[in-house]
């Protein structure tokens, strides 16, 4: 996830060593003393590192494997949604250190700088990889419109930031690393292709379950599959890039916006009734009658359901947000395998398929591009 608040934006991005990285918090000084702290975390035994290039399906994947951790099918919103368990988001590791049960770290940077300790101990790696073309079409529509980022066109990023891939170590160096990784058996990784998890998500959920070493049977992978499916998630799991507050800031469980000093309107006094009385468990203040607008039927819910706080009445949290232009979410879009081939041209392809060929040579993955097969 990307940093949004009001003191870091996504924008400019911070260059070091040949890449370009976001500005998150725990990156903007020195990046190359951060990038060491990350490689000498203090990783545990059972720790379960997920690895992931950005928009490769990272959070499809961590749902999967919290459940199959944790042995249920409630969604995961304890710890993931704080970011304090991916690894180069916060600025230090006092709250990973302070758990006491599994830990299900993430990181979105290259092999290289997993903690070394965690590499050495043979600490379980989950590498998740999605085609290059559907991962560059969703990094774009995840960046359109974020507070920060520049305007510009898919052509224009096309030029920019596909063709010159070079944000997090780039998509290749990404990729090329972790296979490396896989064949040289430099780690304990069970590599999950984005494709393969899609076109057949119960051999590869059980494949999953088997590389962590957890009890299942038919039933509960069927129900995790089930739980874990893109309608599922999109419409259920929380989406935390989603804001009302033009700078970025959580009106769910920090500081919110509605508010003129940035009260929160969840669990404090809020805002938008006269007297600043929450409008979340107690006698809200939309409905007429000052009845919750949250989860009975009076005054539709503005959380789970069709709210209105939107002029049409549409959710802010989990479909159409407000960071977006339009409104969209920016977590969960399509999901599609090949949605590539509605934004590439011809032209564009033909340029990437060369790439590809090039960077990608003698490199053993087979990625589905669309539906029928491999490119």
């Amino acid at each position: 996830m990307l940093c949004l608040d009001d003191k870091f934006g996504i924008w400019p991005l911070i260059e070091y060593n040949g890449w370009r990285y976001f500005p998150l918090p725990s990156m903007v000084g020195d990046v190359g003393k951060r990038l060491q702290q990350m490689k000498d975390f203090n990783s545990r035994d059972d720790d379960v590192i997920l690895a992931s290039c950005y928009k490769a399906g990272t959070h499809w994947i961590h749902e999967i494997t919290s459940m199959l951790l944790n042995q249920t099918t409630e969604y995961n919103t304890k710890h993931w949604t704080s970011l304090n368990l991916q690894l180069e988001w916060p600025e230090d590791y006092k709250f990973a250190e302070a758990m006491s049960e599994q830990r299900l770290l993430q990181s979105h940077l290259p092999f290289e700088f997993l903690p070394t300790a965690h590499i050495n101990k043979g600490a379980k790696i989950i590498y998740v990889s999605r085609n290059p073309k559907d991962r560059d079409v969703s990094m774009y529509n995840f960046l359109h419109g974020k507070i920060g980022w520049p305007d510009m066109t898919w052509n224009e990023y096309f030029d920019k930031f596909v063709l010159n891939d070079d944000i997090y170590g780039g998509w290749f160096n990404h990729a090329k690393q972790y296979i490396d990784a896989i064949k040289h058996k430099k780690a304990n990784i069970c590599q999950v292709l984005y494709e393969d998890m899609w076109l057949d998500p119960i051999k590869h959920t059980t494949r999953l379950a088997d590389f962590l070493e957890v009890p299942y049977d038919d039933t509960f992978i069927k129900e995790v599959v089930k739980k874990c499916s893109f309608h599922e998630l999109k419409n259920k799991k929380i989406d935390i890039t989603v804001t009302i507050h033009p700078e970025g800031k959580s009106t769910l469980f920090r500081k919110g916006n509605i508010h003129p000093e940035g009260k929160s309107t969840l669990f404090r006094k809020g805002n938008i009734h006269p007297e600043g009385k929450s409008t979340l468990f107690r006698k809200g203040n939309i409905h007429p009658e000052g009845k919750s607008t949250l989860f009975r039927k009076e005054g539709k819910s503005t959380l789970f359901r069709k709210g209105n706080i939107h002029p049409e009445g549409k959710s802010t949290l989990f479909r159409k947000g407000n960071i977006h232009p339009e409104g969209k979410s920016t977590l969960f879009r399509k999901g599609k395998l090949g949605d590539w081939k509605n934004w590439f041209t011809v032209s564009q392809n033909e340029q990437f398929d060369a790439l590809y060929r090039k960077e990608m040579k003698n490199v053993d993955v087979n990625f589905v591009f669309e539906p029928s097969g491999p490119i």
